[in-house]
């Protein structure tokens, strides 16, 4: 039975967890924040999947009704392994978001590391192979989005550095440089957002 409390207009699935750490095909200590899309007639979910180690990576999985999935047993996307960025990945990936613009599909994430937080985007047309990883952010920024088409001829970006844990949008031409960044919410103090909300 769904509990209504005041005037609340989502409700939380009765069966979740959809994934429980009980369901994958080895040992982790936590699974959390999917990146979702409808592709070739499944959903897939890219979840975030913390090892014992606690370290970050993210991993694949698919299912045809999207309540029931299957989970690869190797991560579709790990810390950075080129000398240039392995640095800022030690302590793994986390926190996928998918989003498709004409046949592309972009995966936006957070690379962490004791130097802080950066974003991260992959590029992939088949969830087989993964392309031009590359970092779109500053160090301290986390929980973007890409929207899923230009404004005003630009792509757009919603983002969160850590200090004052506002959301900002910013835009870039090629997907690569980004800039023009604004505020466009704030949290609310005395509210259950009050220190910090992401996209």
């Amino acid at each position: 039975m769904v509990h209504k409390i005041g005037r609340d207009v989502i409700h939380r699935y009765e069966g979740n967890p959809l994934i429980g750490i009980e369901d994958l095909p080895f040992q982790c200590s936590d699974i959390r924040n999917a990146g979702v899309v409808y592709f070739e007639g499944e959903y897939l979910l890219l979840l975030t999947v913390e090892s014992l180690e606690g370290l970050g990576n993210i991993y694949l999985a698919h299912g045809k009704d999207g309540r029931h999935f299957s989970i690869k047993s190797k991560p579709f996307l790990g810390a950075c392994t080129c000398k240039v960025c392995s640095c800022y990945s030690t302590y793994g990936v986390l926190d996928s978001r998918i989003t498709r613009i004409d046949q592309t599909y972009y995966i936006i994430y957070t690379a962490a590391s004791e130097h802080g937080q950066r974003v991260m985007l992959a590029q992939t047309k088949n969830f087989r192979t993964i392309e031009d990883k590359h970092f779109v952010s500053e160090t301290d920024n986390k929980s973007a989005t890409l929207f899923p088409q230009k404004i005003q001829g630009r792509y757009a970006m919603l983002e969160r550095p850590s200090d004052g844990g506002s959301i900002w949008i910013s835009y870039s031409e090629n997907l690569t440089y980004w800039g023009s960044s604004t505020v466009v919410m704030t949290p609310r103090g005395g509210h259950w957002d009050s220190t910090r909300i992401g996209a």
